[in-house]
Order: C-alpha cells, then structure tokens, then sequence
C-alpha cells in the first residue's frame, strides 16, 4: 500500500510518490496579504502562526476534496463502463445470436474494457494514481493528519468471452461482483468527500478571529482568506450527497 502526501507540510513525502513540500513560516514571519504601509496594527507572532497554519490546512483538505471528486468521477465512469458490459453480456446469454452480432458484440466490450483500464491506470492527482494503488494519502493539518483512502480497481476489468451463450453466461457473476466494488468505492468516496468538505467548513468558521490582544488584520484580509473555500465546499458536500443516490442496477436495465 502506497502512502503519500497532498498539500503543504514541514516533511517531505514518503516514497515512490514526490509531492512538493512547503515548509510552515518561522516565528519571526509575518502574515502573508499585508501590504506595505497598511495601517493595520502589527500581529504578534502566536496568532500570525495559528492562522496561517490553520490557512494551510484548509488547503490541504481542499486538494484532498479535490482529489476524492476526480477520483469518484472516474469511479463513475467504470460503472458507465460495467453497466454496458452487463448489458452486453445479458444479450448474448438470454438467448440465440449469430456469429456476426456475437463478434460484434465482443469487439463492443473489449473497446469498452480498454477504455476502463485506461482510466484506472492513468487517473492521477499531483502524481499520485486515484485507482490503481489503494494509497492512503494525508492531508497535513492543524496539529494533526487527516488521510483520504483511494480504491484498488486495478483488476476490476478482466476480459469476457462473448463468442458462446455459455461464455456469457459465465461472465454475469464475474460483472456483478465487480459492479459491487465498483459501487462500495463510489459510496466510500462520497462519505469520505462529506466528511473532508466539513472538516473544511469548520476550520472556515472557527478560525480565529482579531483581538486586542493580539492585533487584528484588516477586515479585507479576513475576506479574502474566507472567501475562496465556503461556498466550493458547500457545492462539493452537496454533489457527495447526490452522488451515492446514484443507482446503477437502474442504469443497466436502461441499456438492456
């Protein structure tokens, strides 16, 4: 199993997957946005840190979000995929089909593994595969790590022999068992994508805030840091949702 890291922290990835690192300012740093000659009153060090820090961290789980959408898209497309095998496959094994439709129908279906193996091999994030590695990936973040499991799909499309209603026949059981991996790592994903964007969400609204006994930043620091996450993460945690009302069985009788 692969372990690798998305986002900025004060280590470097660990191999064979290389994501750029980012080391956390030191003490004496400023907060990042404040222009030369503002007026705003100067941060002390503590709340200049925590609040870049905790900044990173939304980053960070927002490439994790990033990355649990493009790879559940792609789990998307090898149900499309799965869904047509199983279509085809029922075809043949329901009953009698000549030589021309049966090659036709098999040259149909190893287009269509091709395209599904290409997806699970080629898929990547910032390096890292989305479907081939079950990697575990971390998303560094504020004093601790949040990890974001990606599925192991690498032998999910395996030939079938179309050329016999006995062959067919043969392949339903293999197709339905892969269509129920398929289904398991899309509903993980989106459990996983909810459960990030509201990691995300919280970290927006709890992050602290100016006081007089710290200094404050100016009210258009604050915005900006604000604004870039709440209403994307609010958007990705509703497709999560509408994604695992998704039913594929439903799908593979539209195309019988």
């Amino acid at each position: 199993m692969t372990i690798a890291t998305i986002g900025n922290n004060q280590t470097q990835a660990v191999q064979p997957v290389t994501v750029a690192t980012q080391t956390l300012p030191g003490e004496a740093a400023k907060p990042e946005g404040i222009a030369p000659g503002s007026t705003t009153v100067e941060l002390t060090d503590p709340f200049a840190a925590r609040v870049q820090g905790i900044n990173r961290a939304i980053q960070n789980l927002n490439d994790g979000i990033a990355a649990a959408q493009l790879a559940h898209a792609g789990v998307e497309d090898l149900l499309h995929g799965m869904g047509r095998l199983q279509a085809l496959t029922f075809r043949i094994a329901s009953g009698p089909a000549d030589d021309r439709e049966r090659a036709g129908l098999q040259k149909e279906a190893d287009l269509i593994q091709k395209g599904m193996n290409d997806t699970v091999a080629g898929l990547q994030f910032n390096g890292v595969p989305l479907l081939a590695s079950g990697a575990v990936v971390t998303l560094p973040g504020e004093g601790d790590q949040r990890t974001l499991t990606l599925p192991a799909l690498a032998g999910v499309s395996q030939p079938i022999d179309l050329s016999s209603q006995n062959g067919a026949q043969r392949a339903i059981g293999s197709l339905a068992a892969n269509q129920r991996i398929l289904a398991d790592a899309r509903e993980q994903l989106a459990e996983r994508l909810t459960s990030l964007a509201s990691l995300s969400d919280t970290l927006t609204n709890t992050r602290p805030g100016p006081t007089s006994a710290t200094g404050r930043l100016t009210g258009a620091d604050m915005a900006q840091a604000s604004a870039a996450t709440s209403s994307t993460i609010r958007d990705r945690a509703a497709m999560a949702i509408r994604a695992q009302a998704n039913q594929t069985p439903s799908q593979v009788q539209g195309l019988l």
